[in-house]
């Protein structure tokens, strides 16, 4: 199983004056770090180099070797760095603290000179060096030795940002050291060993991240990173630099943003790459919650933002426990990984903070997010009611389509259409839409009665459509349309399977794996390949089927729209091109005619052309032959 990219963003390695960034042919080089896309080169000082980001960018190049690039003989250096630098990673992002006396000895620099390390003796800087290394000391509450080598770091990199002041160039470099430390840290998470993908690397060096990051996490990392998101504004952080006038031009401005946000988006898919290999305990999923809670976010767009999508579907990994089926031989083992299942107040707990109703004061991002992780708290209820380890909590387990009912009532699917899918980033990575798309087809294929009664009131709600339509009267607003918006969550949930990641999840509405052929000499579609579908195939493919019986017309679109975004696959093409061709009354049951049929299509045509030619007899038997019938003219010419 490959890993799709987390970001769409470049990468500063600075050894050998290149810019280089991870392409997405596998799981080890598809990573690619959050630094927005600056086109900055930054090479490494040979000599001085600050401690805030020379060591980092050495880090992230060791790292990198080791992980994505499957250096073998790899395994001694990235023990070296992690061992070196497991205090910066236990502290995360925190700068070496003030000190009152490193202060004034820095104001005394230019007669009595300071000792910095790299040098043999005191160095003596001028005024405008220890003026500049106290605003930046201030500015990033920083250490005022470790100012001073920021800022002689610039200047020695100064060349190579043609148009910048040392201290603009400080500032990146500053920024560049974070994100270093970070993207390090990111790899490292993703270099696990978990039960969502493998880097197929060296087994020690596997061993050796899922240890140190262990070690991380039971620091408490989950924490931190929350409490840096926090933290973190871009905006409050882009004020600050402008008081202190940190930033330069356009573009200096434009690569500090970029940085900006790529430090919180690593915090995030950091955190989201854990729960994919490792649930998060107990503890930090509460954290996580009312983290979201506090601090949803919407973009430029109103789509939530990166960030915030990211968490989400770190909550979203963490409850999920599809992969432990109770008939698998290795069962037992994959359950005692699980928090949910082995943490007694796992599933109490959170279902008491999930079935908390939103209040005035929460967000609308909060409101809309938080049908989503209810409805993917109703579908882990579901699925826990075949497990051994959760049958002492029935009463919780029946509230599974209470949390459900909940979420679709406050206009789940369409904030998921238009809050969630539309952000362009989503469909990008492909353990979001994997997750995704198991919750989608769980709901369709192990709720049907539920899916049934969304059917029903779609059916009603057409009715009241189209007799508003008749009498040239608009619908009523709130008239409730989940099974319109439930048929476009579906056509944009599987958009990826040919588009930008090549995962063909479409393939699972249809029949298995022979898809070629169609039904010969009569019969049901559907029964004809029956023995060659799983259960949930069938399930799934009864649902795509049955959606089109019937349908009002304001469901007609919405069903054509999911057809569309089910077939957009060469298989799937092919099975829907085969569904199409069925006859009308064949295998619906009860001679119910599908409005989705070929047959339907060439038929309004053929109707359409007939009611242009109810004009085209003669007048009379001596009319001009060469006269063009008037019904022609409307559109459609006929070819003997």
């Amino acid at each position: 199983m490959r890993l799709a990219n987390f970001t769409k963003a470049s990468l500063f390695a600075g050894f050998d004056f290149l810019t280089w960034q991870i392409s997405a042919q596998n799981l080890a080089d598809s990573f690619t770090c959050n630094l927005g896309t600056l086109a900055i080169q930054i090479h490494m000082a040979e000599n001085l180099g600050s401690k805030l980001w020379g060591p980092f960018k050495e880090l992230f190049y060791v790292v990198d070797s080791a992980v994505s690039k499957k250096n073998p003989d790899a395994f001694n250096d990235l023990e070296a760095a992690l061992r070196r630098h497991k205090p910066d990673f236990v502290s995360l992002l925190q700068n070496p603290a003030k000190n009152a006396q490193h202060r004034e000895q820095l104001r005394k620099a230019n007669t009595d000179g300071i000792q910095l390390d790299g040098e043999t003796g005191p160095k003596t800087l001028p005024v405008e060096v220890i003026e500049e290394a106290l605003i930046i000391s201030d500015l990033f509450n920083l250490n005022e030795y470790s100012s001073v080598e920021l800022l002689l770091a610039g200047e020695q990199e100064q060349p190579r940002f043609p148009g910048y002041s040392r201290g603009l160039v400080a500032v990146l470099l500053y920024y560049d050291g974070r994100a270093s430390l970070l993207n390090s840290l990111q790899l490292l998470i993703q270099a696990r060993k978990g039960r969502t993908w493998s880097f197929e690397i060296e087994e020690e060096i596997t061993e050796l991240a899922t240890e140190f990051t262990d070690d991380l996490m039971k620091d408490g990392l989950t924490k931190k990173i929350l409490t840096l998101l926090e933290k973190l504004d871009v905006v409050k952080e882009l004020d600050k630099l402008s008081k202190e006038k940190a930033l330069g031009d356009a573009k200096h401005r434009y690569d500090v943003t970029e940085f900006l946000r790529g430090i919180r988006t690593s915090l995030a898919e950091s955190l989201f790459a854990w729960s994919c290999q490792t649930p998060l305990i107990r503890q930090d999923l509460m954290l996580l919650f009312n983290h979201l809670r506090k601090h949803a976010a919407v973009d430029q767009t109103g789509c939530l933002d990166e960030v915030t999508i990211a968490l989400s579907m770190s909550y979203l990994y963490s409850i999920d426990i599809s992969n432990v089926e109770p008939r698998d031989e290795d069962r037992d083992e994959l359950a005692k990984l699980l928090p949910l299942l082995q943490d007694p107040q796992y599933l109490p707990d959170l279902h008491q903070l999930v079935s908390k109703d939103t209040d005035a004061s929460d967000t609308e991002a909060w409101k809309g997010l938080k049908t989503v992780l209810e409805f993917g708290m109703g579908i882990t209820l579901r699925r826990a009611t075949q497990q051994p380890e959760t049958q002492e909590y029935q009463d919780i387990l029946e509230r599974d389509e209470v949390l459900v009912d909940n979420a679709i009532q406050n206009n789940l699917f369409r904030f998921i259409n238009n809050c969630i899918f539309q952000n362009k980033h989503f469909f990008q990575v492909e353990f979001y839409v994997r997750q995704f798309h198991s919750l989608f087809t769980d709901f369709i294929t192990q709720m049907p009665l539920k899916l049934k009664d969304l059917r029903n009131r779609g059916d009603e709600a057409g009715r009241i459509i189209l007799a508003h339509e008749r009498e040239g009267l608009e619908p009523p607003e709130n008239l409730p349309r989940y099974f319109e918006d439930l048929l476009k969550l579906a056509k944009f949930s599987v958009r990826c399977m040919a588009d930008d990641i090549g995962l063909e999840l479409s393939n699972d509405y249809w029949n298995a794996p022979d898809r070629a052929g169609s039904p010969q000499g009569g019969g049901s579609y559907l029964s004809l390949y029956a023995q060659k579908m799983s259960p949930k195939q069938m399930a799934l493919f009864k649902f795509v089927r049955m959606a089109g019986d019937l349908l009002p017309p304001s469901l007609y679109v919405p069903y054509l729209e999911m057809l569309r975004g089910l077939s957009n696959g060469k298989q799937s093409a092919s099975c829907c091109f085969n569904l199409l061709k069925m006859n009308g009354t064949g295998g619906g049951g009860g001679g119910s005619v599908r409005v989705g049929l070929w047959g339907h299509f060439f038929g309004s045509f053929n109707r359409y052309f007939s009611s242009l030619r109810q004009d085209m007899r003669p007048e009379s038997p001596f009319q001009d032959p060469n006269r063009t019938p008037t019904g022609y003219n409307k559109g459609i010419h006929h070819r003997n």
